[in-house]
């Protein structure tokens, strides 16, 4: 028993440490990691941790694009448990982010050892095919996409304890993947989630056809279906909650046009990485698509694993599990079939997202469980050693003919690898380089394996070992491309220390004067708000309002930008849209525009007299509430420059007024004449309702999970 545990902890900390060889640019934090993981997610999280050490639920974000319900955004994070421990406990910084990517990374190759543990009963064949799917070329392309990162590593959780369900019949079992699913839907990508909730009911459905067909547990397996889909809306009840709330302000919950959705696809000629994965990133253009999605390496060890089950498959499951593979695979090639394009028009919710090559993970994880069925099936027998060589043969000789093709359409001589400058030098190769040089490697490294493969009396043991060493070496030659920059996290980390923390009362100079890609911090050009402590009219979210782009893309947007992030009218008017109105508001920056289509307000109430005396003091800045003293000596209107959706609240004294969107987009209100105290909160009563839902939830999910199961039948049939 104890050499099980040590020998299972062994594969984990062997996991752990080839996460740690394969990324070791971000595991050292010698390099900070590239594009949207630093500009965007690092400030989403940096966000949330600030609000949660201050003891503010993060709901409302008022830092980019004028304000935007930051816990509707299913990318920000704001629901995912690794964001509250991290962001709570320590608060965010550019360290963290970068161990939780590595972490996820390490946390994917546990899910895949466990699935393929289910497939195959070979503890090395998983270990070796959990390398290959923990540094496969979804990982290190996408490392950007930290909700695609997360999305890859629940997965294969979900799925190994919704596969053991279904053949043990344990009901922990489906409380665990009940739990996987509660970390993918908060932390993941939504495509990612989507496209796991139909694989499940396909599966369910399947499992309760053939009982049903058996005449076994029928019933008992529709009450257990239905108790598994109580407790997935119970436990993301706040998340869905967020959602629902606030999906007339947000456009991505809305059809996209087809043209988008096909976008970024892994199209058939990225079938090149499978054997190339560093040429697969040096060609957008040849492959059309974005170089994050172009990558589909799992080892060429995992690729003769997948001939070698194409070879041996014989069962009805085997062929089920390979087709399944094959579907996903020709939806990630996009336009290239017209899988994609029927799914969109088909399956609900898959005309909500782009990006065909997400497709790639669920082909991946299929293809590299296949590829643990058809090593354990070749090494069975002796007789198989003529096979492995003649697949190893086939992947030589495949090799070699891209080494032949780049070597005629060199542009100039291979330099020698410069090790001491190795971010640049492989940014310097162009295509055919990059196939010549990583095709002389894998040659040598495959006529090793062959080598060893013929002389060793025990291959087995040694794949992992080979897995390890080419998906490695794979992955650290990809990081420059795709993972990291050049920048030093030491460099960037003092540079945020320096900003404003926690919620200062913001300037209140001129909106139009904050902008992004001005005053950067290092490679922070996105979201500068965040960082600045101050609202800004720019930004990035995958969260994005219709009345915003309305509002942008209005000739009146850029007089109003002129005022500042509060500011007294003394005019407001109905909205005609003519140029009439244009040329009001570019003479009176302050004057408003009320789209509520309020009458009784436009008849009574819409012009005061201009009070010059008046004057307010922002009094308190949180990211949920701000309090504001205020002294007119008439009437006027009050208007914060933050979007007005559902949930917002303007108090006079702690009296709840009427308030108006303005300007397409912006929070007014009449202030009375005198001095007085005003409140403008945003809060989701049905959201922190459906918080404590998940939470209670959760303790009953764990609970039932760490339950101890009766024993008195096993003790006396054990007596017996």
């Amino acid at each position: 028993m104890s050499m099980r545990l040590s020998s299972k902890y062994f594969h984990y900390f062997f996991l752990l440490i080839c996460a740690v060889i394969a990324f070791a640019p971000v595991a050292f934090m010698q390099h900070c990691m590239k594009y949207d993981l630093t500009d965007q997610y690092f400030a989403w999280r940096y966000y949330i941790g600030e609000c949660l050490q201050n003891g503010h639920l993060p709901l409302w974000n008022p830092y980019v694009h004028l304000g935007y319900p930051i816990h509707a955004d299913p990318q920000s994070g704001a629901w995912y448990p690794f964001v509250w421990l991290i962001g709570g406990l320590f608060g965010y910084n550019i360290y963290w982010i970068q161990i939780e990517f590595l972490l996820h990374v390490f946390l994917a190759g546990v899910g895949m050892y466990l699935l393929a543990k289910y497939f195959v009963n070979e503890t090395r064949i998983a270990l070796a095919v959990a390398l290959c799917y923990m540094l496969c070329g979804f990982f290190s392309g996408n490392a950007q996409h930290l909700t695609w990162v997360i999305s890859g590593s629940w997965i294969p959780f979900v799925l190994y304890y919704f596969l053991r369900f279904q053949q043990r019949g344990n009901r922990k079992d489906l409380f665990r993947s009940t739990l996987s699913f509660f970390m993918l839907l908060t932390g993941g990508y939504p495509a990612f989630v989507i496209t796991t909730a139909y694989a499940l009911i396909v599966m369910m459905f399947v499992h309760l056809y053939n009982a049903w067909r058996a005449k076994e547990k029928f019933n008992l397996l529709i009450k257990e279906y239905f108790l598994f889909g109580v407790m997935l809306i119970l436990t993301n009840a706040v998340s869905i909650a967020s959602v629902i709330t606030n999906l007339s302000a947000s456009v991505r919950s809305n059809s996209q046009e087809l043209n988008f959705v096909l976008s970024n696809p892994f199209g058939p000629k990225a079938l090149l990485s499978w054997i190339f994965p560093l040429a697969s990133v040096k060609n957008a253009e040849l492959f059309n698509t974005d170089i994050s999605m172009s990558n589909g390496y799992f080892g060429w060890l995992a690729l003769a694993g997948l001939i070698f089950f194409l070879i041996k498959c014989r069962t009805k499951k085997d062929i089920i599990l390979f087709l399944s593979g094959l579907f996903f695979l020709f939806l990630a090639f996009g336009d290239a079939t017209p899988l994609r394009s029927w799914f969109y028009y088909l399956i609900p919710l898959f005309d909500r997202f782009r990006a065909p090559s997400l497709f790639r993970l669920f082909a991946l994880i299929l293809f590299i469980v296949c590829s643990a069925i058809g090593w354990i099936n070749i090494l069975k027998q002796q007789q198989n050693k003529k096979i492995v060589n003649i697949v190893f043969i086939v992947i030589a000789l495949l090799i070699s003919g891209g080494i032949i093709y780049a070597s005629s359409n060199l542009a100039h001589d291979i330099s020698v690898p410069n090790f001491f400058s190795w971010n640049e030098y492989i940014n310097s190769l162009d295509f055919c380089e990059s196939i010549f040089i990583q095709g002389i490697w894998q040659l040598i490294f495959l006529i090793i394996v062959m080598i060893v493969f013929n002389r060793s009396k025990n291959f087995t043991s040694l794949l992992p070992w080979f897995a390890a060493f080419d998906l490695c070496v794979a992955t650290l030659v990809n990081n420059p491309i795709t993972v990291v920059n050049d920048d030093k996290p030491v460099a960037l980390h003092e540079k945020i220390n320096q900003l404003p923390k926690n919620f200062p009362v913001p300037s209140l100079q001129p909106m139009q004067q904050f902008k992004d890609r001005e005053n950067s911090i290092g490679q922070l050009w996105l979201n500068l708000g965040i960082w600045y402590k101050q609202p800004y009219w720019q930004g990035y979210n995958s969260y994005q309002s219709p009345l915003y782009y309305l509002f942008e893309s209005s000739p009146q947007a850029k007089y109003v930008l002129e005022n500042p992030l509060l500011y007294f009218s003394a005019s407001g008017t109905a909205y005609r849209d003519t140029i009439l109105d244009t040329l009001l508001i570019a003479n009176n920056h302050t004057h408003l525009y009320i789209s509520d289509g309020q009458a009784e307000l436009i008849s009574a109430s819409n012009h005061f007299e201009k009070d010059s005396s008046a004057q307010f003091q922002i009094s308190s800045f949180g990211p949920n509430q701000i309090k504001i003293k205020t002294h007119t000596a008439i009437d006027q209107w009050l208007t914060l420059l933050q979007q007005h959706v559902k949930g917002w609240q303007v108090k006079i004294d702690n009296h709840e007024v009427k308030s108006y969107t303005s300007n397409y987009l912006f929070i007014s209100s009449i202030i009375p004449s005198g001095n007085h105290e005003i409140t403008f909160s945003y809060q989701n009563k049905s959201v922190v309702v459906c918080l404590y839902i998940t939470l209670l939830s959760l303790i009953f999910t764990l609970i039932m999970i760490y339950k101890k199961e009766e024993r008195s039948t096993n003790r006396r049939s054990d007596a017996g």
